[in-house]
């Protein structure tokens, strides 16, 4: 007969195998994630262990996923579970959210570093750096490098001018084109902030290891380059439009890491 010991230890290893399995059920439902892997779990398990939701609060049932992030904060009773249930908003959802929020901190750290210059935010200092990169460019080329929208880019360069910090003259080309280059004010400024954003960065990767600073780099260049090819070819498409030229869907994403695996 098993020992009493062993009937234990196999109770604690069903209700641990239970408890697993529940937390698999909940992460298929609220993620939406397809295809469900193992690696993508376990990172989602280490947050949910880690970080669970407020006690008064009842995690959504594993049926029940979230449709919306306005369903969502509606059960949300305070500021605090409103954070919380960012959590178990659609993953692609959240991942849009959350880089969108690091731009709001970078903006946050910039102007701390740009407090008694002539630049007001991340992104005159985006403007100053194309200018410096791409040597005597047209404005329509610092717009499109900075992915700035027409009458913005214009203006901040107008801005930055009255300052004195760029100059422009016709281009000799095309008269109706205008080209612009740094003054020494500006180029002196530039290189003087290029090296206070060092620090920034210090700040904004907090302490990653190098590995994962690596990942990270190599995310977002895909998504970068992703994103700066449509932006440049297809602008004028909708974002149905988009998706459909673009995004794989869940039958050709599971054949092309079929594909990937059986080449490995």
């Amino acid at each position: 007969m098993p020992h009493h010991d062993d009937i234990q230890d196999i109770h604690i290893v069903l209700n641990q195998t239970v408890e697993l399995v529940t937390y698999w059920q909940e992460y298929i439902a609220l993620t939406n994630a397809a295809p469900h892997s193992i690696q993508d779990f376990s990172i989602w398990l280490n947050k949910r262990v880690t970080t669970p939701l407020p006690a008064h609060i009842p995690a959504i049932p594993a049926k029940q996923p979230a449709k919306s992030l306005s369903s969502l904060l509606d059960r949300a009773v305070s500021s605090d579970d409103a954070i919380h249930w960012n959590q178990y908003i659609p993953i692609n959802s959240r991942i849009s959210s959350l880089v969108g929020g690091m731009y709001r901190y970078m903006v946050f750290y910039g102007r701390k570093v740009f407090q008694g210059t002539e630049l007001t935010s991340i992104t005159d200092f985006g403007v100053l750096a194309a200018i410096y990169v791409l040597k005597n460019p047209r404005k329509s080329e610092v717009i499109t490098f900075t992915l700035l929208e027409r009458t913005t880019g214009i203006e901040i360069m107008k801005r930055l001018a009255k300052h004195g910090l760029l100059d422009d003259a016709d281009d000799v080309d095309d008269r109706r084109s205008k080209r612009v280059m740094l003054t020494d004010k500006g180029t002196t400024l530039f290189k003087a902030m290029e090296l206070k954003l060092v620090e920034v960065g210090d700040v904004f990767v907090a302490n990653l290891s190098d590995e994962k600073k690596q990942e990270l780099v190599e995310t977002l260049n895909y998504l970068n380059s992703f994103h700066r090819t449509i932006h440049s070819t297809q602008s004028n498409l909708s974002i149905p439009e988009i998706l459909e030229r673009n995004i794989l869907r869940t039958a050709e994403r599971s054949k092309k890491n079929s594909k990937t695996r059986s080449t490995d």
